[in-house]
């Protein structure tokens, strides 16, 4: 178990060094990683008869959309066109981690182990961001660290999915040594997402900020005071996101043109192939014939993106895959024999949610790999009633209020 523990704490080194280090053929030390602890889950699954747990809907959605990646992977790689390999190839990853988190993690224990691992893992990513600052900050005003992490939009994104785990971790966790460290992943954390002065990050904290003061009772006070914390960050630092927000330099305005740009080349791929889109991948190469200087970048907004690329069907199953876990989460929040804990844990990933929706305005957040871990943990959650509800039948239980 704890390979997949070690397997989500390195999600956000996407560029790191010794992670993508190749070892056999195009295998990395990440991968090989992934293959372990898959092919342990599929063995831990079918051994305690525990292989029915992947007809979940959210799981049934996902595996259609895996299925629309590869038939238009297929498509473009039957015609030569290698531009889906990598986008497919993030996509078998998430078909790994469905696999590995559905059937390994089925107690709460194990729960909060992996959104502590999580939690650590973007705080490792955060100190690659300080320390690329420290190395780089005098190359220019428009420095935005991130490339280890890779992007600081796609970090900021993680930030954002994977806060509301270390607020429901603060609160569950009862261990010293456990607080301490989940606290100080916190200021690491704090300061890397400043550095990355990521606006639409901003944008994504503040929803959920707003979400937690209104649902999460127990919440309220830490939020205030984070908020506090953070806002005197953002005007203390003069390349923050709130700067880049209000007072946008030239490299920023010219951010926010080139992104309208490709909202609108988005848009006309999607009125030219709305069924079977222009191809998983494609949409930089695709962009880059209709923007200036023929440079093609990522639609930096998801919606647009998977709509475009794969087509209007595929970005359907996306929203419902969304609202199934949501709808998975609000399940166990309505089930009548809840316990404060498994409710502050759902609300924690409604929350991880509502942030990524946000975020996914202004990112290319498909390829997020928390998003994913968040779904795939909402069928975990929902299974973890169920069977609590088939193991104490004939129990009454006193409804314990979790949110409002």
């Amino acid at each position: 178990m704890w390979l997949y523990y070690i397997m989500l704490s390195v999600f956000a080194l996407q560029n790191q060094r010794i992670w993508n280090m190749r070892v056999v053929g195009y295998l990395t030390v990440i991968k090989i990683l992934g293959l372990v602890v898959v092919a342990w889950a599929l063995v831990y699954g079918l051994g305690r008869g525990r292989l029915n747990a992947l007809g979940n809907r959210v799981v049934v959605l996902f595996l259609l959309i895996f299925l629309v990646a590869t038939r238009s992977h297929l498509s473009y790689f039957l015609n030569n066109d290698e531009t889906s390999s990598s986008g497919f190839n993030t996509y078998l990853s998430m078909l790994g981690l469905m696999i590995a988190t559905v059937l390994l993690v089925d107690s709460r224990s194990k729960i909060r182990w992996a959104l502590l691992a999580c939690w650590v893992g973007v705080a490792l990513g955060g100190l690659y961001v300080i320390r690329e600052f420290q190395l780089y900050r005098g190359t220019g005003g428009s420095f935005r660290p991130g490339w280890v992490v890779g992007n600081p939009n796609y970090y900021a994104a993680s930030v954002v999915v994977c806060l509301p785990m270390g607020l429901v971790l603060l609160e569950l966790e009862k261990r010293l040594l456990l607080r301490l460290l989940v606290l100080g992943c916190f200021g690491v954390t704090g300061i890397a997402f400043l550095l990355t002065a990521s606006r639409g990050g901003l944008v994504a904290v503040g929803a959920f900020g707003l979400f937690a003061i209104l649902r999460v009772r127990k919440w309220r006070k830490r939020i205030v005071a984070f908020g506090i914390v953070l806002l005197l960050l953002l005007v203390l630092y003069p390349r923050s996101p709130l700067y880049r927000l209000l007072s946008p330099g030239r490299a920023d305005r010219g951010s926010t043109e080139y992104r309208k740009e490709l909202v609108a080349s988005g848009l006309e791929m999607i009125v030219s192939h709305p069924i079977g889109g222009v191809g998983l991948g494609s949409f930089k190469s695709e962009s880059a014939e209709a923007l200036r200087g023929g440079v093609g970048l990522t639609a930096h907004n998801m919606y647009i993106e998977v709509a475009a690329e794969l087509g209007v069907p595929a970005l359907a199953l996306f929203l419902l895959l969304i609202y199934g876990s949501w709808r998975n989460l609000r399940q166990v929040l309505l089930h009548p024999d809840l316990d404060s804990e498994l409710g502050q844990l759902s609300l924690a990933l409604q929350g991880s949610l509502l942030a990524f929706m946000v975020a996914a305005l202004f990112i290319t957040a498909e390829y997020q790999r928390y998003f994913w871990f968040v779904v795939f943990l909402s069928a975990v959650l929902k299974r973890l009633v169920r069977v609590t509800e088939v193991g104490d039948k004939g129990r009454v239980a006193e409804p314990v209020p979790v949110g409002v």
